[in-house]
């Protein structure tokens, strides 16, 4: 027979092109499924889920929350990774943070392991509900930007630019950058969708200042 794994493991990636399908529920859902899917045996849980199948219902969120803080609990170690936690609704990101807290909590302190990444944006929300784990900043290095931003300006029509309009843009756009590589591009082609001198040194001064607002513009003028 079969030993039992030593170690679970589960994983999910956030789309915000799934923000739909990609519920609280779902999510903790597919968490649970996956770690079911490597036991061997769980009687108590597959007798309870078997339940809610004959009667056509769906698990609640506490329900849903208790199941998966018990398969946690039967592996000596469970890693649970959660991909891109910013793309998730606000409500449905607090819903899982909050599952998640209360897993690491029920169990012994060091049995339940959990990697989250997201933008700086989120970072207050997950420390508000779990504490104490280690937080890594990823960002670009102020060298690596500029190199970026230097590709992208030459990338453009010449006869559209000037060296004066060239400092401008690397200066005014390095500045806001945020060790960011994507909103200090998405800048730069805000400035590069007008055609004339004057009106591209107007567009700096109004440069969006966050990658959402970016985003937004960038859906405007499609």
């Amino acid at each position: 027979m079969a030993s039992e794994p030593q170690e679970g493991l589960a994983y999910m990636y956030c789309q915000h092109t799934l923000k739909a399908t990609q519920t609280g529920i779902n999510v903790l859902g597919s968490i649970l499924a996956q770690l079911l899917k490597q036991r061997m045996q769980f009687p108590d849980v597959e007798e309870q889920l078997c339940a809610c199948h004959k009667k056509d219902a769906r698990l609640g969120p506490n329900e849903l929350k208790a199941l998966l803080c018990k398969v946690c609990t039967s592996c000596p170690r469970t890693y649970l990774f959660i991909d891109a936690m910013d793309e998730l609704e606000e409500t449905v990101r607090r819903d899982i943070l909050r599952a998640l807290r209360t897993c690491s909590i029920s169990v012994e302190s060091l049995s339940v392991r959990i990697f989250l990444t997201g933008r700086q944006c989120i970072k207050t929300t997950v420390e508000n509900y779990l504490t104490g784990g280690p937080s890594i900043t990823v960002s670009a290095r102020e060298d690596d930007v500029k190199q970026a931003i230097h590709s992208e300006i030459n990338a453009s029509d010449p006869n559209q630019m000037d060296e004066q309009l060239r400092i401008e843009i690397q200066e005014k756009v390095i500045q806001r950058a945020n060790g960011l590589f994507l909103l200090p591009i998405l800048q730069i082609r805000a400035v590069f969708q007008d055609q004339t001198l004057a009106d591209r040194s107007t567009a700096l001064e109004s440069l969006p200042e966050t990658l959402e607002d970016a985003f937004a513009q960038t859906l405007a003028r499609i």
